[in-house]
């Protein structure tokens, strides 16, 4: 733990963090820094947050969750990583990180869509006409540049024994796949039927709650934080963000079991999905 502590300390004045330059962050386990999977559910734009999730290894199949953020800037986000990134970590991403045609979608777009689109979970077209803002780079890019920096392979390989890895990953698709599920959970906030985005909502964490693969320990405090009820909109979207990134720390998760399927090419870039449905505690 002292030495955890001490790690922490140093990663924060060697980024010359002060508390103010930190996202809204929540920090479940005190010390914990070193985290083998993190989670980023990353807004397109600037202008919106984005969801952070650090995941430490619990026993066996059991994670337990180490901190939570929702992150206004690629520099917070970076320094969540740093915070909490074990010497071996697994980042997973929930947008685009290679990017190389300027319009249309990419391959491993399609293939998404060919896979979970007829389940309502098939992937946005990305393209570089539509994520550079202001002649910046699409901020999946921005996002695994800074981590390179740190350690974290740069560009993702479909193959890769790296210590510190980012992949691009789909929640959706985590969603359909893990839970053998016949159509796309309408949890999001962008969802008109306020009672219907409500009740899915509550599914989804009752589905997190019944995950043996990995289990979640200490679960109930984790779903105090990501339950949606009567609160403002904006609120429930900050939520929102936190389970999406809880999931993408998830794929990692799988990753490291070499229990994911890669959609795409190193290329043109590809996506990660578990390759089966988990296994679940008996209702």
């Amino acid at each position: 733990m002292k030495g955890s502590v001490q790690r922490r300390a140093l990663l924060s004045k060697n980024l010359d963090t002060s508390p103010e330059d930190r996202p809204d962050e929540l920090v479940l386990e005190r010390g914990a820094a070193a985290c083998a999977w993190i989670g980023f559910d990353l807004a397109w734009s600037a202008r919106n947050r984005s969801g952070a999730c650090a995941l430490l290894a619990d026993g066996g199949d059991a994670v337990r969750v180490a901190a939570l953020a929702h992150g206004a800037t690629l520099a917070e986000l970076e320094q969540f990583a740093l915070r909490h990134a074990a010497p071996r970590c697994l980042v997973g991403v929930d947008a685009p990180l290679v990017v190389r045609n300027e319009q249309g979608s990419r391959a491993c777009d399609r293939l998404l869509t060919s896979v979970f689109g007829r389940q309502g979970g098939g992937a946005y077209p990305a393209n570089r006409r539509l994520l550079s803002k202001d002649g910046a780079p699409p901020r999946g890019e921005e996002l695994l540049e800074r981590l390179a920096r740190h350690g974290f392979e740069a560009p993702p390989r479909l193959d890769s024994r790296a210590a510190r890895q980012v992949h691009e990953v789909h929640p959706h698709g985590a969603w359909l796949r893990l839970f053998a599920l016949e159509r796309r959970l309408a949890y999001k906030e962008k969802t008109r039927d306020l009672a219907l985005h409500l009740s899915e909502r509550a599914r989804a964490l009752e589905l997190l709650g019944s995950l043996r693969e990995p289990r979640i320990a200490g679960y109930a405090q984790v779903r105090s934080l990501l339950e949606a009820g009567d609160m403002p909109a904006k609120e429930r979207k900050r939520r929102e963000d936190l389970m999406d990134a809880l999931v993408c720390a998830l794929v990692a998760w799988w990753r490291s079991r070499g229990q994911c399927q890669a959609l795409g090419d190193e290329e043109g870039g590809f996506v990660l999905a578990p390759a089966r449905a988990a296994r679940v505690k008996d209702t």
